[in-house]
């Protein structure tokens, strides 16, 4: 995605792909918890890095099961978000205390 950056106010589309090309069939769809988390303000790059927590301030969930097409996530952005460095938390429940995650930094700002 390279160098991301969004402005306040605005709605940001994220779509959701699958990453692992074997399926695997049960005799039931297995449910997932998908969830997008935006942190932040930091102030540079580095000190989103240092593992401080900051406030979400944007979220989206979707449950799905692994026979529905991958979902479209929308993330509104509050229209006065300072401008700086956020951390995008991406999380994928499996249930049973199985889950992964990702996270991305995006800038805030023009």
């Amino acid at each position: 995605m390279g160098d991301t950056s969004w402005l306040p106010g605005r709605d940001v589309s994220l779509e959701w792909t699958v990453t692992n090309s074997q399926r695997v069939t049960y005799s039931r769809p297995a449910v997932m918890k998908l969830t997008l988390e935006l942190r932040g303000p930091y102030d540079s790059v580095t000190a989103l890095k240092s593992g401080k927590a900051a406030p979400v301030v944007a979220q989206a969930a979707h449950t799905v099961d692994d026979s529905s097409a991958p979902p479209l996530s929308i993330l509104s952005l509050p229209a006065g978000l300072p401008p700086g460095y956020y951390n995008l938390v991406q999380k994928t429940d499996f249930g049973g205390s199985n889950s992964a995650g990702v996270g991305k930094v995006v800038r805030i700002g023009p």
